[in-house]
């Protein structure tokens, strides 16, 4: 009876190892799905944070489903000629056909319905923003362009993209938000004579918005200095009062900050948006 017991146990033994090898193995491959899941999902759409700066400024209103879509020749102009001061509104009528007509677009966008690919966007962009003389030097369409559009910095985040590329919302708001840190490139006639000069940065110029650094140094129910004053719906930077539309941003208090506010002179401006200023001293 005992041998005829350890020859079964010694027979079941190797079944239930490999029955436990293989659950183990399922195992794994089972986590390595979820974590590879959870990374995708974790993942920042391209665009994701320049889009949340622009529609925070005022700039554009775009959700993030948004960002994955192809941008249409017409979607794109607008974007193009509000960066450029052309245009006071995104949706502008006519717009496509202005910027074609001065040479901003090359003819082959002139189909409105038609997604607008990355080398024609960065034509666009470059020449609204006054740069064609400098694209040109470099060999003009598509390549002395898209020289260009690195030199200025406005595609700085987009490595890796061939000129036939369809431009998505994503590609579209890194592009525009870049595009904020750009002087513009303005001919002016003095006596006959034509010069090209820079202009403020996009940001203040077009836009009439201004940035800064400095530390929050009060919210809209208390300030570092021990005070207690009770200010809802402001808040001081550098002990200079903003307005800040329903508290948001009190939970910076004590940080330094990189800041865009809208000059609202002689009244108190506005502070548009503010993130924790990683380069500075805690």
């Amino acid at each position: 009876t005992v041998s005829v017991l350890a020859a079964f146990v010694m027979l079941v033994s190797p079944i239930s190892a490999l029955g436990e090898t293989d659950i183990s193995a399922e195992n794994t491959g089972n986590t390595e799905v979820a974590e590879s899941t959870e990374n995708t999902e974790n993942t920042e759409v391209l665009g994701h944070y320049e889009m949340n700066v622009l529609n925070s400024l005022g700039i554009v209103n775009f959700t993030e489903a948004k960002l994955t879509q192809n941008v249409t020749n017409e979607e794109f102009a607008g974007a193009a000629a509000l960066v450029g001061g052309i245009a006071k509104d995104y949706y502008q009528d006519g717009v496509l056909q202005i910027l074609i007509d001065c040479g901003y677009m090359p003819s082959s966008s002139a189909y409105p319905d038609r997604d607008i690919t990355y080398a024609q966007a960065v034509k666009t962009i470059v020449s609204t923003l006054g740069y064609d003389v400098y694209a040109k030097n470099y060999g003009g369409y598509p390549g002395g362009y898209i020289i260009e559009a690195a030199n200025l910095k406005i595609t700085d985040g987009l490595d890796g993209i061939s000129n036939d590329t369809p431009l998505t919302y994503g590609m579209m708001c890194v592009m525009m938000y870049n595009s904020l840190e750009v002087k513009m490139l303005v001919s002016n006639s003095y006596n006959g004579n034509t010069k090209s000069e820079k202009t403020d940065k996009v940001l203040n110029e077009v836009f009439e918005i201004y940035d800064g650094c400095g530390r929050v140094t009060a919210n809209s129910i208390t300030s570092l200095s021990g005070d207690n004053n009770y200010n809802p719906e402001k808040i001081e930077i550098d002990s200079k009062e903003y307005k800040n539309a329903d508290s948001s941003y009190d939970d910076l208090i004590g940080y330094n900050v990189h800041y865009y506010y809208r000059d609202n002179a002689p009244y108190m401006n506005d502070a548009l948006y503010m993130e924790i200023d990683e380069g500075a001293k805690k």
